[in-house]
């Protein structure tokens, strides 16, 4: 974990190191109650790796990642902050874990809307979005610039909520194919991956060797990210994203990484080697639709529908 805060695994937790774990794995500046509880275990000899522990198995770290299934209501904050107590980052126990017995595992948005204030009043960008992706499913997203394409990402990823409906995740879910926002800059590529590892429960030597080997960073990844290409960043994030093995992938338009070679290396990692996942595909490249996808919600002015019939689909959005 070095560069992480310098973070020493053994050390006895101070205060610094309470407040830089809440920013780093919360996102967020700790309340006086999630203070005043982490204090007493520091008090109490807790160190550094228990701290990482306890924040990365707390339900609000693992709904704030995707990491359970669970349903982004309106309301809440991108993670459901509002709905967990500070009690509930100490409580690591097997209760947390959420099922879906009797209900289809599915991707799931219900009647989901997104409204923005403006300094000239309310912007809907989308407007009662409903739709499913079952495990396997490959759903294409069409729409024109504008169309609220990737304010709909950003719901189904969990970056932002909704205004109002709702997002079920009953998938292991990714974030966007290729979004490098998630990388510490401070840190290296190597401690990103071995980050990304830990906060998913993969093992660190094998998520380590499948990057180094997919991204072709060589040693770039010992020095600090911040010191990345836009082109760099985008290879070491798309092979994370494979490394993690999600069951539905969310892919935004990220697919020409690199050179022609790379390209099609990334293509056949992803819609061959993974043609097994669920996929939600935003794109304009209609081949790739065509190939992968049968069925597509089309988004006009943050309206959206889902048609079956793919051609048709295709059809409608040709005319917009």
């Amino acid at each position: 974990m070095a560069g992480m805060h310098d973070f020493v695994p053994d050390r006895t937790t101070t205060l610094a190191d309470i407040n830089a774990a809440y920013r780093i794995f919360l996102g967020r500046e700790p309340d006086q109650a999630g203070l005043e509880t982490f204090s007493k275990a520091a008090q109490a000899g807790m160190t550094n790796s228990e701290l990482i522990s306890s924040m990365i198995g707390s339900l609000e770290f693992k709904n704030r990642h995707g990491l359970l299934p669970r349903t982004s209501t309106a309301g809440e904050g991108p993670a459901g902050t509002s709905l967990v107590k500070t009690s509930d980052l100490l409580d690591t126990t097997d209760a947390q874990a959420a099922t879906t017995h009797g209900v289809q595992r599915a991707i799931r948005l219900n009647a989901v809307t997104k409204v923005y204030e403006t300094p000239i009043g309310h912007r809907k960008v989308l407007d009662g979005i409903s739709f499913e992706v079952k495990a396997g499913e490959k759903l294409a997203v069409l729409g024109r610039n504008g169309a609220g394409k990737s304010t709909l990402v950003k719901i189904i990823g969990g970056v932002e909520p909704p205004t109002t409906g709702s997002v079920e995740r009953n998938l292991f879910m990714s974030w966007p194919l290729g979004f490098s926002g998630g990388l510490e800059g401070n840190m290296t590529g190597m401690d990103n991956i071995r980050f990304i590892a830990r906060i998913y429960r993969r093992p660190i030597d094998d998520v380590a060797a499948f990057v180094d080997d997919f991204a072709e960073l060589g040693k770039q990844l010992y020095i600090p990210v911040m010191n990345y290409s836009s082109g760099m960043r985008m290879r070491l994030s798309f092979a994370l994203t494979l490394a993690i093995n999600f069951e539905c992938i969310l892919i935004d338009e990220v697919l020409s990484v690199g050179d022609q070679r790379f390209h099609r290396k990334c293509y056949d990692a992803v819609f061959v080697k993974r043609a097994h996942c669920a996929m939600i595909i935003v794109s304009h490249d209609v081949e790739i639709i065509r190939n992968f996808c049968k069925s597509a919600l089309v988004l006009k002015g943050g309206r959206g529908r889902v048609f079956n019939d793919l051609e048709l689909a295709l059809s409608i959005y040709n005319t917009l």
